[in-house]
């Protein structure tokens, strides 16, 4: 599990980082494609806490306790399915708001995985 579980840590970092630019840097165009419209403090502030959790996974990473990195693992499956069904849940209000399917389909993914990592 140790190599697979890593591996998956590291998708969902570049997953962060991606979201962080996006919310902090790009917050127009973001806004411009979901429902929930521009917001700048909220956007930043999920931009932030895309850092925090990036911190909470390199650090995991770093000190490699199997039993740390399994319930990291756990949170992140957990996170990401309420992440897809909000997204999903925005998608199906408005269905030009095309950036909900994307967040809905990547976050369901990210949960798929990592159950697959949590069953290896």
């Amino acid at each position: 599990m140790a190599s697979l579980a890593t591996a998956y840590l590291l998708v969902v970092l570049l997953g962060l980082a991606i979201a962080f630019v996006e919310q902090a840097f790009l917050p127009g165009f973001v806004s411009g494609h979901t429902v929930w419209g521009l917001a700048p403090g909220w956007q930043r502030e999920i931009a932030f806490w895309n850092v925090g959790l990036g911190v909470v996974i390199v650090g995991v990473l770093w000190v490699g306790d199997p039993d740390s990195i399994r319930a990291v693992v756990t949170a992140i499956v957990v996170l990401t399915s309420l992440l897809g069904t909000h997204h999903l849940l925005a998608a199906l209000t408005n269905r030009s708001a095309w950036l909900h399917r994307v967040g809905a389909a990547v976050n369901y993914l990210a949960a798929v995985a990592g159950v697959i990592v949590l069953l290896r």
